[in-house]
C-alpha cells in the first residue's frame, strides 16, 4: 500500500538526516567556501586577497592554508556567499544544510525519473535518504559543500543545451562560478559545438 511506502521512505530519510544533522552547523567547507568570503565582502574586504583572507579567517582553517589551498570561486558564487553571510554562522549553516538536502532531493527526482517515470514521491524521498547515506552525500551535508548546487546546475546546462540554449547558457555561467565543475563542462560544450 501507498502509506507503507511513504513510511519506509521517510524512515530511510530520517535515519540519513539523523546521522548527519549533528554536524549541520559546523561545516568547515561551508565556512571556508561560503560564509567567510561573504563576511569579507560584507565587511568591505576583498575575498580574493589571499593574505587578507588568511589573516582574518586562516586561524580557523589552518590545515587548508598549510596545504596552500585557497577557495577561488566566481562572482556568482560570491553573491550566494554574501546572502548567507547576512545570518549568524550557525543559522546560515543550518539554512545551507536544508538547501543541500533539497538539492539531494532534486537529484533524487532526476534519478527516479531516469529509472522509471512512474516512480513517485516515496521513491524520491527514499532515494534522497540513500544519497544522504552515501559517503559523498554525508560529506556534502556534514561539511556544507556546494557540490549539490553545482551538480544541479551542471545537469540543467547539459540537459537543456539543445532545447533551451539560453537556459543552458545561464546555468553554464553559474557553473563557471566553481571552476572544477565549470571548466570541464565548458570544454564539453565547446567539443560538442553547443554554442
Amino acid at each position: 500500500p501507498l502509506y507503507l511506502r511513504w513510511i519506509v521512505a521517510f524512515d530511510i530519510l530520517g535515519v540519513a538526516v539523523g546521522s548527519v544533522a549533528h554536524a549541520a552547523t559546523s561545516g568547515g567547507d561551508f565556512r571556508l567556501a561560503l560564509w567567510f568570503p561573504g563576511q569579507a565582502l560584507l565587511h568591505g574586504r576583498d575575498p580574493y586577497d589571499i593574505a587578507s583572507f588568511e589573516r582574518y579567517y586562516g586561524a580557523q582553517q589552518v590545515e587548508a592554508f598549510s596545504k596552500g589551498w585557497f577557495p577561488l570561486y566566481g562572482p556568482t558564487h560570491l553573491w550566494l556567499a554574501a546572502v548567507l553571510a547576512l545570518f549568524p554562522v550557525k543559522v546560515a549553516a543550518g539554512l545551507w544544510f536544508c538547501v543541500n538536502l533539497g538539492g539531494l532531493g532534486l537529484l533524487a527526482s532526476f534519478v527516479a525519473r531516469a529509472l522509471d517515470r512512474r516512480l513517485g514521491g516515496p521513491a524520491i524521498v527514499a532515494i534522497t535518504g540513500l544519497l544522504a547515506l552515501t559517503r559523498p552525500g554525508r560529506a556534502l551535508l556534514e561539511s556544507g559543500q556546494v557540490t549539490a548546487l553545482y551538480a544541479l546546475l551542471t545537469y540543467v546546462a547539459w540537459s537543456q543545451a539543445r532545447r533551451r540554449p539560453w537556459l543552458a547558457a545561464v546555468a553554464l555561467a553559474f557553473v563557471l562560478g566553481k571552476p572544477p565543475f565549470g571548466l570541464p563542462l565548458l570544454a564539453l560544450f565547446l567539443a560538442r559545438r553547443l554554442w
